[in-house]
């Protein structure tokens, strides 16, 4: 077999497992040819053993309870999470690794300690490593539903120094002892074949993308550490997903929404923790302290009590609700009132509003008025639309705004936060110019010389705003269920920036906007 067709597993024969001689009952199940070398594999699985997240959809990540580098070695760590030892006769063993792998949902799943064994064996004509997952646990029945029920995982490259591109892996089994366990001529059993294919498959397609030089370039967790977004995040799944799906109105899908809001709930949560210093809920399961801490890195950051917070467009009203329910002070608007939003208690009632936003700036701008309607007039200057509030846009200083798929506003969002001189973040969807028509914003090709998509046109048009408004951009990409999950963040200006009468100049004026704006309210909703 041709190391680069596509990947093939074949059974292994017993008697050519390399660790069978180790005294335990392992069963090699199957093989791959590859052609990237030791090092690559040992890189490959350094990263499926920080992030066991790619192997399994009901995993979240791994926290490092132990590294023998001296990464995170811990000698007064709890007994349970010691290493556990396993001697391999002709391979050394250079690197110990202690994971605890943190399920999704904690309700279904509970959390797993494992350890992880690298070894090599060199000779003059090759050149072994070994990797090999050792769950902490006694019997089949103690491990969880994402685990395979076995005593040990072990991954064996085999590397010919003879031989161009002469390489293989090998997936092996180390079975429970006891009845279940049979004997060695016995076969595998069907689901942990499948799960062999998977793992090796996975192993298989990684190395062969690192060898050909791929980079990542999706990055998470830059504004915010892994650990503490997916614990918040748990936390509030158990606390508001059944209450909210269950009393679901729209006819939309519930569980897509819920979800996606409960992620960029936890985020903007995380986030204010490391802004604000102010009282929240405790919740000791997930180490929630009466007030936000202030980390080692965030030191030099000064602290100030929770403004409150603005959703502009906030759609069905869910994130306001969460945040809301979580103890924080804040209310949204949208130019359409949402079914959902009569299913909330009275209070949330009460700080959600149907109303649209009319900048400020397009009434006090040197600019031709529009035809037909003034920007900036008040409801009661508007006689066709008696029943519509009008928001010109400005908050009280440091608001955080909040612009979560607030399409037509999303441009707007930097341009009004340097207004209240307020912090924000942005989530774009649909792309609309600041007069509120569609369009293709237009950005340089990537660093590939390749056209960016129009979302990254988007993504790049939108921060150009901000950044030209005097904000310091932060970028993230988001933990949720949706494509459009960049979130641009800003908490900090670096500069007075441009005049935003002239940005708005530059992007056309804004002509249209009050007319596209009390036209939204006739529109059915869009569908996120």
């Amino acid at each position: 077999m041709s190391s680069s067709s596509a990947p093939v597993a074949v059974e292994l024969p017993a008697l050519e497992s390399a660790i069978a001689q180790g005294g335990e009952p392992w069963r090699p199940v199957l093989e791959q040819q590859c052609d990237f070398q030791p090092t690559v594999f040992c890189s490959v699985m350094i990263n499926l053993i920080k992030n066991p997240n790619i192997n399994s959809n009901r995993l979240f990540r791994a926290d490092i309870l132990h590294d023998s580098l001296g990464e995170l070695a811990k000698p007064d760590r709890d007994a349970s999470t010691h290493p556990r030892r396993m001697e391999i006769p002709g391979f050394s063993c250079s690197r110990t690794i202690v994971r605890l792998l943190i399920p999704r949902n904690p309700q279904l799943d509970r959390a797993l300690v494992q350890t992880c064994l690298i070894s090599q064996s060199c000779s003059q004509s090759s050149e072994k490593m070994l990797v090999v997952y050792l769950p902490h646990v006694g019997s089949a029945e103690e491990v969880p539903f994402y685990h395979p029920a076995v005593d040990g995982i072990a991954f064996l490259h085999t590397w010919d120094f003879a031989k161009a591109e002469a390489g293989k892996i090998s997936i092996h089994f180390r079975l429970f002892r006891g009845p279940e366990a049979g004997s060695a001529q016995n076969g595998i059993d069907p689901a942990l074949k499948r799960v062999a294919f998977h793992l090796l498959s996975t192993v298989h397609k990684h190395g062969k993308g690192l060898s050909a030089g791929y980079k990542k370039r999706v990055h998470h967790d830059r504004i915010i550490p892994q650990q503490r977004l997916q614990d918040t995040y748990s936390r509030l799944k158990m606390d508001h997903a059944k209450r909210l799906i269950e009393k679901w109105v729209e006819q939309t899908d519930p569980t897509k929404h819920v979800f996606e809001d409960l992620g960029i709930a936890a985020f903007l949560i995380e986030l204010w923790r490391d802004m604000y210093v102010g009282k929240v809920e405790s919740s000791p399961e997930f180490g929630r302290e009466n007030e936000f801490q202030t980390s080692a890195s965030n030191t030099s950051t000064p602290k100030c009590e929770f403004p409150g917070f603005v959703d502009i467009g906030c759609g069905n009203g869910v994130l306001v609700e969460i945040l809301k329910k979580e103890g924080y002070s804040g209310w949204g608007f949208d130019a359409r009132r949402r079914k959902t939003w009569d299913t909330f208690t009275e209070d949330v009632q009460a700080s959600l509003k149907q109303m649209v936003l009319v900048p400020k700036i397009l009434a006090d701008r040197s600019l031709p008025a529009e035809d037909g309607i003034a920007n900036g007039r008040s409801k009661e200057s508007l006689p066709s639309q008696e029943h519509v509030d009008v928001h010109d846009g400005s908050f009280p200083r440091g608001t955080f705004i909040i612009s979560n798929h607030a399409d037509e506003l999303t441009g707007w969002t930097p341009l009004i936060a340097s207004l209240s001189e307020s912090p924000f973040l942005i989530i774009p969807c649909c792309s609309h110019d600041l007069s509120g028509a569609r369009f293709r914003a237009h950005s340089k090709p990537d660093d590939r010389g390749k056209q960016r998509s129009a979302y990254a046109s988007l993504i790049d048009w939108v921060g150009r705003l901000a950044s030209d408004a005097g904000w310091e951009v932060e970028k993230e990409v988001l933990r949720i269920p949706s494509t459009r999950n960049v979130a641009l963040i800003g908490r900090r200006r670096q500069s007075s920036g441009v005049p935003l009468l002239e940005i708005l100049q530059r992007e056309g004026g804004g002509f249209g906007w009050t007319d596209r704006a009390l036209a939204l309210t006739k529109r059915k909703p869009k569908d996120h």
